[in-house]
């Protein structure tokens, strides 16, 4: 008899092509769950936003893992390892000074001031003792002299990073899982992140200073190229991954996605090819219309594949069009896992490995990070569900 894989094994024989002897699960629990399991306030459970000795009593990655296996379904493991934000609150050449403000509820307020050599730049961020970090103060309010100034401190030899963190993840996660090193974000994310009132601002940017944005749009296409293939060469991460938080339908359209996010992608695939790495993008929202250039990249997965009414991802059509070419990952409803009864998520798992599990090159998971609020009795019947219809060969 032959034996049964691990966790690890099912994901990457997955990731790679291949079909496991059962169907992969891996829910998305990128932060909300972790934190409440855990029962800490929101801010001290590790914020890529923040400065980790300031505030953090638990690495996001550590608890990210230990709700993998409070569930016993497959972890995945971000390190805090860099990207538009994080390079600015961990590299040890940024001078800064931050301000806390205690809030009512228990929270915090955080505002950085950074050291530049044309000045002062500022940011600050909401912290809510018991959900998400919001941005409420963005890098860049005068447009060039602010891009210039974030670029002074962004722009920064990317062989510098300590990805260290990463190699940690991986000995701890073991066969519980997969590790991903986070190589940053598309374009039109990295100029919404920094910008003052973030995406509204960055498309008008977009037109009113396009020759600008084209130069910076170069200088960013060779930084992760080369921060990708530093990735590659100093860690040992499973597969480059590469998020998305605004350059997503409805939020952006495909001509602008094709124009400024596609050249960063075709660039982080060919330096991960090159280095024999597989690349996962994340890809929220109706994007059914991006899939076509993201699986000509060259990529390996894409995940959350969000279906209707959220997203717009027939799943059977998906699998038909793209399925010998790229690993699917996602579409459990969030809806159904969130207000649904176990018999409704039982049959939205039977549902989703139906219409993609067949030939391989398909893991199980959710169409977003899992709902804060999900009752712990939906994530037991999904996981039971996966090992009833997900056995190879299918019967469903």
């Amino acid at each position: 008899m032959a034996r049964e894989m691990t966790k690890r094994e099912r994901y990457l024989t997955a990731l790679r092509g291949g079909t496991p002897d059962e169907a992969c699960l891996q829910p998305e629990m990128w932060s909300s769950m972790p934190k409440r399991l855990l029962g800490l306030p929101f801010h001290q459970v590790g914020e890529w936003r923040m400065d980790h000795q300031l505030f953090t009593e638990v690495s996001r990655w550590k608890a990210q893992l230990e709700a993998a296996r409070r569930f016993d379904v497959t972890a995945w493991v971000i390190p805090v390892s860099g990207g538009p934000v994080e390079a600015l609150s961990l590299a040890s050449y940024v001078e800064k000074e931050t301000r806390v403000e205690e809030l009512p509820d228990g929270g915090i307020r955080v505002r950085y001031i950074y050291a530049t050599s044309r000045g002062f730049l500022t940011d600050a961020f909401v912290c809510p003792h018991d959900n998400e970090v919001f941005h409420e103060e963005g890098y860049i309010k005068d447009f060039e002299e602010d891009w210039e100034r974030y670029s002074e401190l962004f722009f920064v030899d990317p062989w510098k990073h300590d990805v260290s963190e990463v190699d940690e993840a991986l000995e701890a996660t073991g066969e519980d899982g997969i590790v991903s090193a986070l190589v940053g974000s598309y374009f039109i994310d990295f100029i919404a992140l920094a910008r003052d009132k973030e995406i509204n601002q960055a498309i008008m940017d977009l037109y009113d200073h396009r020759d600008y944005l084209k130069a910076l749009q170069e200088r960013y296409i060779d930084y992760m190229g080369e921060r990708t293939r530093m990735l590659c060469q100093k860690t040992g991460a499973d597969e480059i991954y590469l998020g998305c938080g605004y350059s997503m339908p409805p939020l952006i359209s495909p001509r602008l996605f094709e124009e400024w996010d596609v050249p960063i992608l075709k660039r982080i695939c060919e330096v991960a090819d090159a280095e024999g790495v597989p690349v996962h993008v994340h890809q929220h929202g109706c994007c059914r219309e991006f899939l076509e250039p993201i699986v000509d990249c060259g990529v390996a997965l894409i995940c959350p594949l969000e279906a209707p009414p959220r997203g717009d991802v027939d799943l059977a059509e998906v699998k038909r069009t793209f399925g010998d070419r790229i690993t699917l990952k996602g579409n459990i409803s969030n809806d159904v896992l969130e207000s649904g009864m176990p018999d409704e998520v039982a049959q939205e798992v039977k549902r989703c490995i139906g219409q993609a599990g067949r030939g391989g090159r398909f893991i199980l998971g959710t169409s977003g990070q899992v709902p804060r609020d999900m009752p712990f009795a939906n994530m037991d019947a999904m996981r039971e569900a996966c090992r009833l219809y997900g056995r190879y060969p299918l019967s469903v």
